[in-house]
């Protein structure tokens, strides 16, 4: 079974972090950012970014045509988990970009709870009531029933007090 070629690597520099080189086969590097950088950019598809200790921050980069054009896009698999971030066009791929891209998919950025709309509903004819009450709560789903039942209770004590005020 033949195996895929793999794609040439953008070194980053760890000694000065601002800049990177393309190691072509028997090759000088090409700059990143450089003139010959975008015009190799525009001839090839893809290509692997490493940086860090042994490459801990890497991924792989691949050009996604399109007809408004070209859009690159970095990927890289953590925990069974194919993780991507959108790097941009070709003239935006500049060492800042690449390295940014880097950590937002080693440390993706924490997800923010889920809202759910909670309607309560009490037990009054809707004549009693001119409109249903809702409200939204932050919550995990962890505890989601617990935090219903408290949300629901919160909510007919305080339609009971209304209709116990009129």
């Amino acid at each position: 079974m033949a195996t895929r070629p793999r794609p040439p690597v953008v070194l980053c520099s760890t000694a000065s972090p601002t800049e990177a080189t393309l190691n072509l086969d028997g090759k000088d590097g090409i700059p990143v950012g450089s003139h010959h950088w975008l015009t190799w950019l525009e001839k090839n598809s893809s290509f692997r970014f490493e940086s860090g200790n042994a490459g801990e921050n890497s991924f792989t980069a691949k050009k996604h045509p399109r007809a408004t054009g070209d859009f690159w896009y970095a990927y890289r698999k953590l925990d069974n988990k194919l993780c991507s971030a959108y790097l941009g066009k070709s003239e935006t791929l500049t060492v800042e970009r690449l390295l940014e891209a880097a950590d937002k998919i080693i440390n993706p950025p924490a997800k923010p709870e889920k809202l759910v709309k909670i309607n309560a509903q009490p037990e009054y004819p809707t004549s009693e009531l001119s409109t249903g009450l809702s409200t939204v709560l932050p919550i995990s789903l962890n505890d989601l029933d617990e935090r219903i039942r408290a949300a629901v209770k919160a909510e007919v004590a305080e339609v009971e007090q209304r209709l116990g005020k009129r």
